[in-house]
Order: structure tokens, then sequence, then C-alpha cells
């Protein structure tokens, strides 16, 4: 544990017991915590090296959006120079591990996870919200098999067209990896290497990198996918 999260978890004793790290980033990491108050588990969030800005962005990016595949925010705690906040904990895997079980693609459990994982996105589009860190990680099933959209730390309003977050490579268009402005198209090219992921196990192919410097996608080889797999989905 880190020393601003120890910091944060004492000042905010007795509260919340029990912390077990579950998540760790660049600038963050997610603790599972029990929340006395609430009676139930939590996740809370904390800055690696103290920074309360981003977090706090993050916080009230959540708040203002509520929809059942979302993660839902519950608290923000601002230290002096400090700033953590709570939010629900989702105990289930993440989307690859749950559609691909075994390594075995479950056609059936990618329908209904992908139903739910673009009606959130285009909520979010619909708000003006770009996620800009869409990947298998950052998508959680609940013990209901609902899936849910977690992480907003590079989350930007669409009229800024972002440039200042980088998200991660592989699930990134060229515009983004190059820090050029970006719009909404960001997040549903993310969804494609998603949807590739669990319908092949693999990322698309993708060339050596071109005039733009980054690696470019291929064509893909339909067999790649399995035989169960809907043509329309190939």
């Amino acid at each position: 544990m880190n020393t601003a999260t120890e910091e944060i978890l004492h000042a905010l004793k007795p509260r919340f017991d029990d912390p077990t790290l579950v998540g760790e980033g660049a600038s963050a990491r997610v603790y599972k915590v029990m929340d006395q108050e609430r009676g139930e588990w939590v996740a809370l969030k904390s800055p690696v090296h103290g920074e309360p800005g981003t977090l706090k962005r993050e916080f009230r990016f959540g708040t203002d959006l509520v929809h059942p595949n979302i993660v839902r925010p519950y608290e923000l705690f601002e230290l002096e120079h400090r700033a953590c906040f709570t939010m629900e904990y989702v105990e289930g895997p993440n989307l690859l591990e749950w559609v691909r079980r075994s390594g075995e693609l479950r056609i059936g459990r990618l329908q209904t996870a992908f139903a739910g994982l673009v009606s959130a996105l285009t909520y979010l589009h619909d708000r003006g919200v770009l996620h800009g860190d869409l990947k298998p990680e950052n998508v959680r099933v609940r013990k209901d098999e609902s899936v849910v959209i977690i992480d907003f730390g590079a989350a930007s309003q669409s009229r800024a067209l972002a440039a200042h977050t980088l998200g991660t490579p592989a699930y990134s268009p060229p515009e983004q990896l190059l820090g050029a402005p970006w719009d909404k198209a960001a997040d549903w090219y993310s969804i494609g290497v998603i949807l590739h992921r669990c319908l092949t196990g693999e990322f698309p192919p993708r060339a050596t990198p071109g005039t733009l410097g980054v690696a470019m996608p291929l064509p893909v080889d339909d067999s790649l996918f399995p035989k169960e797999v809907p043509s329309p989905l190939k």
C-alpha cells in the first residue's frame, strides 16, 4: 500500500476496513474495502502520487451518469492535498474472461454483454462523454451477469476533442496514439478491438509501423473466427 492510500485510510478510520488491492494504474490504485457505514464492500480509488485533480474530475464525470451498465460512484473524500472516492465494487471477471471461459467462446454471453456495452457507450456519447480507455479490463461482469463499464480516468468531454489522454495502446486508434484530437470514433475503434479479441482470442492483425509511426490495422481473415460466429459479426 502506498503512502497516499495509508494516509487516506488512516484519516477515514474506522469507516473503512480490510483494504485489498484489486487494481493498479500509472496514476491511481483501487482497493476493495469494507464500508462500515454502508454495510457493504466498495471500491476505493486513491492516487499514487497524491494529485487530487484527476480523481475529483473522474468522480464528477461519474455522478452525472446514471445507466445500468456504468459503474456507480458513491462518495468523494477530500483530505488536505489528497482526494479519493468510493464506488460500486464489481467482483466478477472482466469481459474477455467472461465470454471466453477456458478459452472457449460463449457466443450467447458475448451477444448479451455487447448489447449492454453498446447501450452504455451510446448513452455516454449522447451526453458528450468520451471514455478514452475501453478494454476488457475496464468492462466487468456483475453477479447478475450484467456488464459494467468502469474507470473513467481518461474520460473527456467530446466537445473538447481530447488530445491529452493516451488510453491503452493496444486498443487505441492511430490519432489517439499520436496525441492528436480524437472523438467518439476512438471509443468505437476500441470496441471493435475488444470484439475481435472476444471472438478470436487474438488482437486484430496489424501491419508494421507506417508513416504515421503507429501500427495500422490490416483486413481481417475470416478463418480466424470460430464456425459458430454469425457472418454479420465477422
